[in-house]
């Protein structure tokens, strides 16, 4: 038994309760909050040791249907205070599901600004607290919408999701990874993640840890608790496939569950879900 499956026994067997919900009220990102129309839902990213954060919503004060906002805390244990839209990188269409290396130097996302189709995105900028230049389309990650960034600390592997043959007798959402030798390069051909990728079955929204080792992702694969369900895998190292997928039973419920998002350090799991009949949401205490 691997040491990530050991630990999904320890998870909270009740995330629905008040004190794991996190929503977005008076300008602070809270874990007893009631959710609201301005919840910070589950576009979720943490950089800078889990100090500052991006997320998408619809609040007022932004320019689109869906915008990237950003929020900032003392420590760990404080509560996030929201400092307002980034700069830079919002459209009048729609921008969700940021993601960040640790170092808060580029910002990868999905936007439909492009004629109504979903593409992945990127900005960059030269220093923390700088605002970021303009966004790029990302190329070469394929035909047909794509969604669900989800890039690695170092910033060299990108997670994501695409309907990989449209048309062709598969029109469902499928993880691939696209990999880069640094920086400063284009991602490389993108693969399907080994040892997850299945065929008429939606995979999507997926996060991993720092090393690799753990993927994370929803899914509609039979075996969950209903709708869509988190999922994880483990393996021994980043360049082997990925073991047989398992449901999170313990976060699971009949109802959506979806978009989980892992804090760099491993310590914290967000996820997206509609379980009281509103998108809100919520996290747990992954134990060590």
């Amino acid at each position: 038994m691997s040491s990530w499956t050991a630990r999904e026994s320890r998870f909270p067997s009740r995330i629905a309760q008040a004190r794991t919900r996190a929503a977005v009220t008076s300008g602070h990102v809270r874990s007893r909050a009631a959710a609201t129309g301005a919840a910070l839902r589950y576009d979720v990213s943490m950089f800078a040791g889990g100090l500052m954060a991006f997320f998408a919503t619809n609040r007022p004060g932004g320019t689109g249907g869906a915008d990237i906002w950003q929020a900032q805390r003392a420590t760990l244990d404080s509560a996030f205070v929201v400092d307002g839209p980034v700069v830079g990188v919002n459209s009048t269409a729609e921008e969700s599901f940021p993601r960040l290396p640790d170092d808060g130097l580029e910002v990868f996302f999905q936007t439909n600004r492009d004629a109504g189709q979903w593409e992945l995105y990127r900005a960059t900028r030269g220093a923390p607290g700088e605002t970021f230049g303009p966004p790029q389309l990302l190329t070469g990650l394929g035909v047909g919408d794509k969604w669900d960034p989800a890039v690695t600390p170092d910033g060299l592997a990108l997670y994501y999701s695409a309907l990989i043959l449209p048309g062709l007798g598969d029109d469902l959402q499928h993880v691939l990874v696209a990999r880069r030798p640094d920086r400063g390069a284009a991602f490389g051909e993108p693969e399907l993640v080994p040892g997850i990728a299945t065929y008429g079955q939606v995979d999507a929204g997926p996060t991993t840890s720092a090393d690799e080792r753990v993927v994370l992702f929803h899914s509609a694969r039979p075996g969950g608790a209903g709708d869509l369900d988190i999922w994880f895998a483990t393996r021994a190292s980043a360049s082997e496939p990925f073991d047989t997928p398992l449901p999170l039973a313990s976060l699971n419920t009949p109802a959506a569950d979806w978009k989980p998002y892992l804090r760099p350090d491993g310590c914290e799991l967000y996820f997206g879900s509609n379980r009281t009949g509103n998108w809100e949401l919520y996290r747990t205490r992954v134990e060590q």
